[in-house]
């Protein structure tokens, strides 16, 4: 059958997670055996058999992932629990009540988070499943949640003696790139502070924006806002993805690059935060903030062919660096190589990381 990626198999190997989920699970079926439960973004079905376990009388689980399914429902004969849990290849949104669904349900239970909680499409997916798949006084889990954020500076600057500051423009990607802040260089250059809150039972996927005004807590370079979220899956349990936390091991954190800014400890910066339903982003409020501060090289820097040919010669000055001392040439081919292979892991475009290994590769 179809294979299951990496990705997904870090989400079966992540224990803390569902640990979590199934003491809040057993909390919300406590003397409620009766319940019917949706299981929205069910994977393999993992929480439904909770929910089965602790007494649901039946789930529908659905999932968009074929092979998780699969695999799933393989799972859940060998259980015993299939005549409980029905797991539905099948979007949410095209579930109805009474062909998939005996009747409203009366718990929700939502799994479809990425790196920065919307990107998966859950407002859309609680939304539909309130107005057409769940009772009045259905409950929700997670109860709800709320986006984080951190103002960080993030930046190449030299690669051993080498001045590569170049580098930097040419390492944003559009959009959020799901990052490990564990083992990315990062400086905060602000506190920790929240974005969006949802609460399951009314959110909406109607496009939001908020002005935040962030104060600076360090000198330097800001040029990317480190994303997570905090889940509140009931009335006492709270799990996150925040950097340093061992929770949400497969959710990682999003890097969003912004043009860089010099900032300086005790101002405040101006910062405006969008969603359309399902993607989150960051822009400077640019009458906020001092243009003189602005760093004149945008990310995607048109001026492509001039930076580039800077690049090369850079490149050249590394490569005659290296060129007498094979142990560094090593270690800067080994990083090229990094580089190339997960340049979203670095926040390099993965055009230059390429081009960048290249050079080091074929000689």
């Amino acid at each position: 059958g179809p294979m299951l990626d990496a990705g997904t198999l870090a989400v079966l190997a992540d224990r803390r997670r569902p640990e979590a989920y199934r003491r809040a699970i057993g909390a919300a079926l406590a003397n409620r055996s009766e319940q019917l439960v949706l299981d929205i973004g069910a994977g393999c079905g993992l929480a439904g058999s909770m929910a089965a376990r602790a007494g649901a009388r039946q789930v529908v689980a659905c999932d968009t992932n074929a092979a998780l399914v699969q695999a799933g429902r393989q799972v859940l004969a060998r259980s015993g629990l299939a005549d409980r849990v029905s797991l539905l290849a099948k979007d949410v949104r095209d579930l109805a009540v009474p062909q998939d669904l005996p009747r409203r349900a009366d718990l929700a239970i939502l799994q479809s988070f990425d790196c920065s909680l919307i990107g998966d499409g859950v407002l859309h997916f609680v939304a539909h499943a309130r107005e057409h798949l769940l009772a009045q006084d259905a409950r929700y889990l997670p109860a709800g949640a709320r986006i984080r954020a951190m103002l960080v500076e993030s930046r190449i600057d030299r690669i051993w003696d080498i001045d590569a500051s170049l580098l930097n423009p040419y390492r944003a990607a559009p959009g959020i790139v799901k990052v490990d802040a564990g083992a990315n260089a990062y400086r905060a250059l602000s506190e920790p502070f929240d974005v969006f809150a949802f609460d399951f039972d009314k959110a909406s996927a109607q496009p939001d924006e908020r002005q935040l005004q962030v104060p600076v807590a360090g000198d330097g370079v800001a040029g990317a806002i480190l994303i997570w979220f905090d889940l509140r899956l009931d009335d006492t349990q709270w799990i996150s993805n925040a950097p340093g936390t061992q929770d949400g091991l497969q959710w990682r954190q999003g890097l969003q690059f912004l043009t860089e800014l010099r900032v300086q400890a005790g101002t405040v910066l101006r910062l405006v935060a969008r969603h359309n339903g399902s993607e989150l982003r960051f822009q400077w409020d640019v009458d906020g903030i001092d243009k003189q501060a602005l760093s004149t090289l945008p990310r995607f820097d048109p001026r492509w062919l001039a930076a580039s040919t800077m690049l090369e010669q850079q490149t050249q000055g590394l490569l005659q660096h290296c060129a007498g001392k094979p142990d560094d040439y090593a270690q800067v081919a080994r990083l090229a190589q990094r580089f190339a292979v997960d340049p979203g892991a670095y926040g390099i475009d993965p055009v230059i990381a390429q081009r960048f290994a290249a050079m080091f590769l074929n000689r």
